[in-house]
């Protein structure tokens, strides 16, 4: 087991007191510095069973919509920073057939959708949709895709902005064309390897399930969980690799991704990214009005901020709907990364007190501690 120094106080008592009162199973609490000094903190067990496996560092977690901050935001931002990837550029010249379209109308929108639309959760797309049940006769992934890539559009681009899986999975599928190279290997040679995130991965493989922390009960059976297999629905219908969700880490392999965040890009063994890179993508995008949206990442919004009622407004993080989160508080120097199962043993049990055990941890680790 990877032995690290504990959260300081009062911290660990907070994971504590949350698992007590069934918010989670299980937690993984990671804080960071700018100066690469790391703290580390857990409670709680796999499952809510006291015979059931202790929760560890070594553990990996579904990391479902962090996968877009992690995976699909940071390559975008390793070929734009190579100048392959021009954010302006229309999404219609890297993948042709999104250009399909039922109407004049829709065709004129399609054209208009560029990358950094779907990077800011503002190219005019749906929430989702349930191709998991709509289309799970569909056996190729191949055409599976293609169902996503034409999914109409339900607005102008550029005229709100509304999160969706739906343009992470795109973007994800133009990175795949443009670089010739699925999307694991692609992100397993451009980040996971220059990052030292050696136990960072999609499909996690069959000896590494027991370290992986179970979600969801499976449909009709009372005592089989999605462990060490994505539990977001669309993903696994893709085959578990996707540009919204699919990926696997544990906490030492994130925590060197935000000491590289919060050093303006310096890796473990160089340079990894440039520190304009960082801050333009990291910063509001602005094609919105009002929208909290950065290109990839989240910013500040709403009554009751994830990152804390005392965070400063250049916070920039994301959730992810297995109940983790990572935020960053650039003022400080000072990253937090949170790792949970909220959703199990049901999705249901998130409402047992995840979102304000998550602002209270948060605001102490990003703000305070």
């Amino acid at each position: 087991m990877t032995i690290f120094t504990p959260c300081p106080p009062p911290l660990p008592q907070l994971l504590a007191e949350a698992a007590a009162e069934r918010a989670w199973p299980a937690a993984v609490l990671g804080v960071a510095d700018a100066d690469g000094t790391t703290w580390v903190s857990c409670a709680g067990r796999h499952r809510f069973d006291e015979k059931a496996q202790a929760v560890s560092p070594d553990d990996l977690f579904d990391l479902a919509s962090l996968t877009k901050v992690i995976v699909t935001t940071t390559l975008a931002m390793l070929l734009h920073e190579q100048g392959q990837l021009p954010l302006d550029a229309p999404v219609t010249d890297y993948l042709p057939e999104f250009a399909q379209a039922d109407s004049s109308e829709q065709a004129a929108w399609r054209c208009q959708v560029t990358v950094r639309h779907l990077l800011a959760h503002s190219a005019g797309l749906p929430a989702g949709r349930p191709f998991h049940r709509t289309h799970a006769d569909v056996a190729s992934t191949a055409e599976r895709r293609t169902l996503v890539l034409t999914t109409p559009l339900a607005k102008e681009p550029g005229r709100a902005a509304v999160y969706s899986d739906l343009g992470m999975i795109i973007l994800g599928e133009l990175l795949t064309r443009m670089a010739n190279q699925p999307l694991d290997q692609l992100a397993r040679d451009l980040v996971f390897t220059p990052l030292q995130m050696h136990h960072t991965t999609y499909n996690p493989p069959i000896d590494w399930r027991s370290r992986c922390l179970p979600t969801e009960q499976k449909s009709g059976s009372e005592n089989e969980f999605w462990q060490g297999v994505v539990h977001d629905e669309n993903a696994r219908w893709l085959g578990g690799v996707a540009g919204h969700a699919g990926l696997f880490a544990n906490i030492s392999d994130l925590l060197r991704f935000a000491v590289m965040m919060l050093q303006g890009g310096q890796g473990p063994i160089g340079r990894f990214l440039k520190p304009e890179t960082v801050a333009l993508f990291t910063s509001r995008a602005g094609l919105v009005p009002d929208s909290s949206r950065c290109l990839g990442w989240d910013s500040l919004g709403g009554d009751c901020p994830a990152a804390g009622q005392d965070a400063p407004p250049e916070c920039f993080g994301h959730g992810g709907f297995t109940g983790v989160s990572i935020w960053f508080n650039p003022k400080a120097g000072r990253a937090a990364i949170l790792l949970t199962n909220a959703v199990h043993p049901l999705r249901q049990c998130k409402e047992n007190g995840l979102a304000n055990w998550r602002r209270r941890i948060n605001n102490v680790a990003l703000n305070h501690a």
